[in-house]
């Protein structure tokens, strides 16, 4: 289910959103969902990291 929603922006991001493509929607929710599974990798990355480290330690 989609929500609508309003936003702030300047007027230069707006401007480069429409150059990629003219729905800014589906612009911003395709870069909200990468973004988003960047910072689920990495803090997956850094858990892993923690476990690795820990066993070392035991």
């Amino acid at each position: 289910m989609r929500v609508k929603t309003s936003i702030t922006l300047p007027k230069q991001l707006l401007s480069r959103l429409d150059r990629v493509d003219k729905n800014r929607s589906a612009v911003l929710e395709r870069a909200a969902v990468a973004y988003l599974t960047q910072l689920e990798r990495q803090a997956r990355g850094l858990k892993d990291i923690a476990i690795i480290i820990a066993m070392l330690n035991a």
